[in-house]
């Protein structure tokens, strides 16, 4: 059944916007989306860095196989992003380098698309990770904020704790 005709999936070929099947979806093209968040040091992506990738394979609702990793970001966290994430200097101590942590990412998810709410935020970062320390990038990816605005047009606010209890 189609849902809605919405521009969701970024950088799928020859997709300017999919029809989004229930379930289908993923089954007519044969992939299984990377669902995927990041921690950072603050929000600008040109002067902050990414504290922890973390990610899960989800293969008929379960989950089958899943990455984390602490990313040192050459620099003390302030205490405005240690109580909004949890993440302590004493947690990045010992923790892979950039590269090492993008490399290793990158090879958890392969080739499949990554799945991420606002994940232009997310994205955005690990392009300039890879663009950084020259690891070829060019993802395919699915965004459920946009997805959710779609298909929960009345919600009003739509932010994952929130999207999710629906």
């Amino acid at each position: 059944m189609i849902v809605k005709k919405m521009p969701i999936l970024q950088g799928f070929p020859n997709f300017e916007t999919v029809k989004f099947f229930t379930g289908k979806f993923f089954q007519k093209y044969n992939f299984t989306p990377v669902f995927y968040d990041i921690e950072t040091t603050g929000l600008k992506v040109q002067r902050e860095a990414i504290t922890e990738i973390g990610a899960v394979v989800l293969k008929n609702g379960k989950i089958t196989d899943t990455f984390q990793t602490f990313v040192n970001p050459g620099r003390r966290l302030t205490p405005e992003i240690i109580g909004l994430t949890g993440i302590t200097d004493e947690m990045l101590r010992g923790a892979p380098k950039l590269k090492d942590a993008l490399t290793a990412f990158l090879a958890f998810a392969g080739n499949a698309p990554l799945a991420a709410h606002n994940a232009e935020f997310d994205i955005s970062f690990i392009r300039a990770g890879c663009r950084k320390c020259s690891i070829p990038f060019e993802p395919t990816y699915i965004d459920t904020l946009i997805l959710a605005q779609n298909l929960l047009p009345g919600l009003g606010k739509y932010k994952l704790d929130i999207v999710a209890e629906h």
